[in-house]
């Protein structure tokens, strides 16, 4: 395979990966977390929203991230800017956890392919 044909190929991986992410991204904002918006005792369970709809990546954390390393978040000392998986648990159900995590996790795979696509990029 030459180099050309990896750098392809890479570049295609991240655009699909981009697109899958993007799509579940819009679609957690919609089903999940508008819900936990409009319930009261949820809304100010979010995190902090420093971009636009940032509650939507603080949701897909707190179901993403292995439980251990979320509570030691919650516990921490900018614990105001996570969202609180405990409370946020009793008011979703299994579908919406599962589409977080599904979303958190497509993130950050592409992320890690378009850091990868520059390096390739980059030593080529």
């Amino acid at each position: 395979m030459t180099h050309a044909a990896v750098q392809a190929f890479a570049l295609r991986l991240m655009v699909l990966s981009l697109l899958v992410a993007g799509i579940l991204y819009i679609v957690l904002g919609q089903l999940t977390v508008r819900k936990l918006r409009r319930n009261p005792a949820t809304r100010h369970c979010l995190g902090v929203e420093f971009p636009y709809s940032g509650e939507i990546g603080n949701v897909a954390q707190a179901f993403g991230w292995p439980g251990w390393l979320q509570q030691r978040a919650e516990r921490g000392g900018l614990c105001f800017m996570v969202a609180h998986s405990r409370i946020l648990r009793q008011h979703t159900t299994r579908l919406d956890r599962a589409l977080a995590r599904a979303c958190f996790w497509s993130v950050m795979l592409s992320g890690t392919l378009v850091l990868t696509y520059c390096l390739i990029v980059r030593l080529g």
